[in-house]
């Protein structure tokens, strides 16, 4: 069965690393975090150039990427590596994926219409303005993809499932820690990556794997550019 109910999974019933690695894999989200703020990357005039900004959030993002997997169990290992796994099974993974885009791409006019429109100029200030950028922009995409389903809707949604007991707490409460690192990009586009984070909680679940968020991901992002 390609999706099945989000029940008691595994991942609702144990934890995949000590609590004390948690606690520092959210201290780098918050240091990430307000570096993005200091950096002004809700802005139109940030504080880097683009061929030094998308490198730093490359590296920031590998980083985040490599913390998860150190000192997590195997089982979360084995999980992540899935994706490289399988090939056949692409076949569920990119239609669930372009499910996941377009789910996406409908959501924001909505909540726009249902929030007004936003002032953040997140996207107008770090948008790519020739090849060179554009082609770096996609290399940020693809990492940012890789990055954040793995710590967000991988590592955190199994932890906090794993130590509530409950797969719903760990996708809300990775949620919510996905829609905070973005508060530098305005309130309203934290309730939009809100919603954003708990579709593609879901979809992991129910998937069990995380490679169509992963693809869905990073195509919303390179998108972005446009």
């Amino acid at each position: 069965m390609v999706l099945s109910p989000p029940t008691q999974t595994s991942q609702a019933r144990r934890t995949i690393a000590p609590a004390w690695h948690t606690v520092c894999l959210l201290a780098l989200l918050t240091i990430f975090s307000a570096l993005s703020a200091y950096l002004r990357m809700g802005s139109t005039t940030p504080r880097l150039g683009h061929l030094f900004l998308y490198p730093t959030v490359i590296a920031f993002e590998w980083l985040l990427f490599a913390f998860s997997l150190w000192h997590s169990d195997a089982a979360f290992v084995g999980y992540v590596a899935r994706v490289l796994h399988h090939p056949r099974s692409l076949r569920i993974d990119i239609p669930v994926a372009l499910l996941l885009i377009a789910i996406a791409v409908l959501l924001e006019p909505l909540m726009v219409r249902i929030l007004g429109q936003s002032n953040s100029v997140s996207v107008e200030g770090f948008q790519p303005h020739n090849a060179l950028e554009v082609a770096m922009w996609i290399v940020m995409s693809i990492s940012a993809g890789i990055s954040e389903e793995t710590v967000f809707r991988g590592y955190l949604q199994q932890q906090f499932g794993g130590w509530t007991r409950h797969s719903s707490i760990g996708i809300a409460a990775q949620d919510a820690v996905f829609g905070l690192c973005h508060a530098y990009q305005g309130w309203r586009n934290v309730v939009l990556i809100f919603v954003l984070g708990s579709v593609f909680g879901l979809f992991a679940l129910l998937r069990k794997g995380l490679r169509a968020n992963i693809i869905a991901h990073a195509c919303v992002d390179i998108l972005g550019a446009f």
